[in-house]
């Protein structure tokens, strides 16, 4: 690239006809901006991770590029990250491949704890409340614990803090 006064011309190798092609072009954009849509409404109600620069973050890079940490949510496109389309379609293809392995089976075991209470047992101190990310508990107008059912994904985390108490 050399700029001669108001003049710049841009040489490269036509890798076709393999010359050395000189063009003065009006204009030389380098790159187009892709900026992130805030993300920030969508990640916290659906407790999805998101990267410094607020795009949303996938569960492992090298082995599962297109999951969310969250089981059973999937990442494709724009969302993760500036891309060409050649890659935002085969991430399509790809997340479209891992919900089909969920929806095309009959019935699905799953894992995990179902959490209980015992009114009797339950001090209602709140630290279940307090330490649970997905507000699962909740102390109801009586005093005793309840819990949220649909929103039970990742208890673990619940029950691996609060100790002694009804679970």
């Amino acid at each position: 690239m050399k700029k001669d006064g108001q003049k710049l011309t841009v040489s490269y190798l036509d890798k076709i006809i393999r010359e050395r092609m000189d063009i003065t072009p009006d204009l030389l954009v380098l790159s187009a901006a892709t900026l992130p849509r805030d993300t920030e409404d969508i990640a916290s109600v659906l407790k999805l991770p998101r990267t410094p620069g607020r795009l949303l973050l996938e569960a492992t890079l090298k082995l599962r590029p297109v999951d969310f940490a969250s089981d059973g949510m999937y990442l494709a496109g724009g969302a993760h990250g500036p891309k060409l389309i050649t890659e935002t379609l085969s991430q399509a293809s790809a997340a479209a491949a891992r919900a089909c392995t969920i929806l095309s089976k009959e019935k699905m075991m799953v894992g995990g704890l179902s959490p209980s209470s015992d009114g009797d047992r339950c001090a209602a101190c709140l630290t279940c409340v307090r330490v649970c990310p997905y507000e699962v508990p909740v102390i109801n107008i009586e005093g005793a614990r309840g819990n949220r059912f649909g929103k039970m994904q990742g208890l673990r985390q619940l029950f691996g803090r609060v100790s002694g108490e009804s679970h």
